[in-house]
């Protein structure tokens, strides 16, 4: 196991994971206390992630859906296909990254009906732009439903003095980028000091009318 705060990779199973170690304790209580019916993850990258929440489901006994998305399928990662993982190769968002891609309309309705189904649903940007994957997908989850962004840090300040070389070394994601979104979208802060230890952005979404934005 390497160190995860000072080089940003850690192994689970023989898959690279892109995370701090510690990771899986803090979203086994997550899960645990969430729940989910589904989770949507935008990057599945190696699938170190992915392998770690599908097992922790499993041991959980949980009963929730993986659908993992990411534009090129990764070596090796066709193995999550044996723990009940949904794997779709596509690229969601337009080549500006301002609004979806108008390419791969099937898949985008089907993301969008697979997030609007009954029950809790979890969405992970993770990938190559989490600023544009947070603030479109912002508007797409419903009352309840939770969405966080991962390389986060309230500012470069913030990131500078309390993260860098000592909980996490990318910054990719800031509150200026998704201040619209979350005044926007109704989204509150969710064990925000828990999961900014691990460089997460971590929303959930509260309306009084519980109706979506998107």
């Amino acid at each position: 196991m390497t160190d995860g705060a000072v080089t940003g990779v850690t192994d689970y199973r023989g898959h690279m994971v892109l995370q701090r170690d510690g990771y899986a304790d803090l979203f086994r209580k997550f899960l645990d206390r969430m729940k989910p019916d589904r989770i949507v993850e935008i990057g599945t990258a190696s699938g170190g992630l992915t392998l770690t929440l599908a097992d922790l489901i499993e041991q959980m006994k949980l009963h929730c859906v993986i659908r993992s998305y990411d534009i090129a399928r990764h070596a090796g990662v066709t193995a999550l296909l044996r723990n009940g993982v949904q794997l779709i190769t596509v690229n969601l968002f337009d080549d500006t990254y301002r609004c979806f891609n108008q390419n791969a309309t099937r898949e985008v309705v089907s993301l969008i009906e697979f997030i609007r189904q009954p029950g809790k649903t979890v969405v992970m940007c993770d990938g190559g732009n989490k600023v544009a994957e947070f603030n479109l997908l912002a508007g797409v989850i419903k009352d309840g439903d939770h969405i966080m962004a991962h390389d986060f840090a309230w500012s470069e300040n913030v990131f500078k003095s309390e993260i860098e070389n000592k909980i996490w070394n990318w910054h990719q994601i800031s509150g200026d980028d998704v201040f619209a979104a979350i005044d926007k979208n109704s989204l509150k802060p969710f064990w925000s000091r828990d999961f900014e230890q691990y460089a997460w952005l971590s929303m959930v979404r509260r309306r009084e009318d519980g109706e979506p934005t998107w």
